[in-house]
């Protein structure tokens, strides 16, 4: 009898053995077929995909209208330098300043005739995406350039800030930029008429 209750014991606890063996060995492929998920699907789950792009969608007219959703022919805020490649091509024309600023221009480039976008980056990184006049012809609804500061005003309230700066570098024309914090959205004006306006990265959601 006790060497009948000894074998059950002993085969009882080989079952035991077994099956946290087998738990093991599972948590184990699990834990491997997520990492091997990870390793190729990782870079495109890392990023979120913009809500809006601004070639399809009138961004003008949202409520929850904010620069960090918006692509441009599906360049994003905060991208790479190699982003910027694959999806806009080689800039008609670059340009380079202090502190690892670079701005890139696109025109034939994108089957314009003259600068339709200015991309800035800073130390690699897509800090801002601006709008020109000849882009409009890609643009929806009330989303355009050729607007009065009044017109501006009437759409987006008060900016948050105006500041006045050089047309450009070293140019004695001055042109005053219009701030808008909450959504992210800068615009140029010149004798109250708008040259631009640029889709500007929240600095403090990124090391910059």
């Amino acid at each position: 009898m006790k060497k009948a209750l000894k074998k059950t014991k002993r085969r009882a606890s080989r079952i035991a053995k077994n099956n946290k063996s087998a738990i093991f060995i599972f948590l184990v492929a699990l834990v491997l077929i997520f990492s091997i998920f990870l390793l190729f699907n990782g870079e495109k789950y890392s990023k979120n995909e913009a809500k809006y792009e601004i070639t399809e969608v009138d961004i003008f007219s949202l409520k929850d209208l904010k620069s960090s959703d918006v692509s441009v022919m599906g360049l994003r805020l905060g991208e790479r330098v190699q982003e910027v490649l694959e999806k806009l091509g080689t800039p008609d024309f670059k340009t380079e300043y202090k502190d690892n600023v670079v701005n890139y221009e696109y025109s034939k480039a994108i089957n314009l005739d003259e600068t339709g976008i200015i991309v800035q980056m800073k130390n690699g990184y897509v800090t801002q995406i601006t709008i020109k006049k000849p882009f409009e012809e890609f643009l929806k609804g009330k989303t355009k350039v050729d607007y009065g500061k009044k017109d501006i005003y009437m759409m987006f309230g008060a900016p948050d800030n105006t500041e006045f700066i050089p047309l450009k570098l070293g140019s004695s024309t001055i042109v005053r930029i219009l701030e808008y914090d909450d959504i992210g959205i800068d615009f140029t004006i010149r004798k109250n008429k708008c040259l631009g306006f640029s889709l500007v990265l929240e600095f403090q959601e990124y090391n910059i």
